[in-house]
């Protein structure tokens, strides 16, 4: 896809709320408009992924990356500009991400822990669930309210007092 059939100029209010001076050497001439995510890899015609740069800055971005413009510095820019405009960045507080990583890693915590369905002691199944100490746990007690598993125990205990005996 050639991304430069398909974008649509900034107007000028976009380019006074965007800034007309070089993020990185402070020019005000030949001022073009760089995308901190490029378009390529997924980034979108929104103000806060876009940042001013001089004609010189924005080709060394692009050509000679070395040449003393970080492209870190230039997502900072851009960051900073979308938080001063208001915008919310990362997930809203209380907000759980979940990963395949965590579902999997509780899958074998859940199995194979001997405080669940397992018999492997905490150790072992850190290892098993490629977890360091402070997730493992923290999973752990993610498990226990989600299947309110103290409950669930106290409630098999009762039968597990039952024998075939008990049949007859």
């Amino acid at each position: 896809m050639i991304y430069a059939e398909t974008r649509v100029p900034l107007t000028e209010e976009e380019k006074d709320i965007v800034g007309r001076v070089c993020v990185n050497c402070g020019a005000t001439e030949e001022i073009e408009y760089h995308h901190i995510v490029p378009l390529s890899l997924g980034g979108n015609d929104v103000l806060s992924n876009i940042c001013p740069l001089c004609a010189t800055c924005h080709g060394k971005v692009h050509y000679n990356g070395e040449a003393g413009i970080s492209h870190s510095a230039l997502t900072r820019a851009g960051l900073d500009r979308a938080r001063a405009a208001g915008k919310r960045l990362g997930l809203q507080r209380g907000t759980k991400l979940t990963t395949s990583k965590s579902v999997k890693a509780k899958d074998v915590i859940l199995h194979y822990s001997k405080d669940f369905l397992g018999i492997y002691p905490d150790q072992e199944c850190m290892r098993l669930a490629g977890v360091s100490r402070n997730t493992f746990y923290k999973y752990k007690r993610e498990i226990k309210v989600q299947f309110d598993f103290d409950t669930y125990v106290e409630s098999f205990d009762e039968y597990a007092d039952f024998s075939l005996e008990d049949l007859e």
